[in-house]
């Protein structure tokens, strides 16, 4: 089967994004202790706060031909306008919010702040939830096809997914648990 042109302009700016991610500065955050790590893999929810559990998702577009790729961009995790903690390949960061109702935002890290960044996304957190964000981004589509114009016209976006702990749960089954602060 033969690529495309168009093909290959995505594989590429892909390939290129990728190597970018790898001279970016790590998100800085701490192992969780060997308990919450476990109450993580059992799926154990906390009694007076809510659990939120932000880890990286897919890389996804329509022309990827061999289907989505795992996003390994840094990333932090921002709510109210701050940042609240952030994540590395293969981590995902556990925060237990107190209930309320709260804007969760993802951003790309770079090295002089932030790239991308999703639309804030509403979470009312209740005593007890399990909630699971997925940083997601899309490469811009119209770029692979018409160059800048395209790009211009369809830019790449960051998407944070909420979903439920039937959906996610198992994502984060072998990923390396961290916490924003000791």
């Amino acid at each position: 089967m033969a690529i495309s042109k168009a093909g290959c302009r995505l594989t590429g700016l892909v390939c290129i994004g990728l190597l970018l991610a790898a001279c970016v500065k790590p998100a800085s955050n701490f192992d969780a202790s060997s308990e919450l790590t476990a109450a993580v893999r059992a799926h154990e929810p906390v009694t007076e706060k809510g659990r939120v559990h932000f880890f990286l998702g897919l890389v996804d577009s329509s022309l990827m031909i061999f289907g989505p790729m795992s996003n390994v961009q840094p990333a932090d995790l921002i709510s109210g306008g701050q940042v609240v903690g952030g994540v590395n390949k293969g981590q995902v960061l556990v925060l237990d919010f107190e209930p309320g109702d709260y804007e969760f935002a993802w951003g790309e890290r770079v090295e002089d702040g932030h790239g991308m960044v999703s639309s804030a996304v509403p979470v009312s957190i209740s005593a007890g939830d399990m909630i699971y964000l997925r940083a997601d981004w899309r490469p811009s589509t119209g770029a692979a096809i018409a160059g800048i114009v395209g790009a211009i016209a369809d830019p790449p976006r960051a998407l944070l997914l909420v979903c439920s702990p039937s959906e996610c749960a198992s994502e984060i089954d072998d990923l390396h648990v961290v916490v924003a602060s000791q």
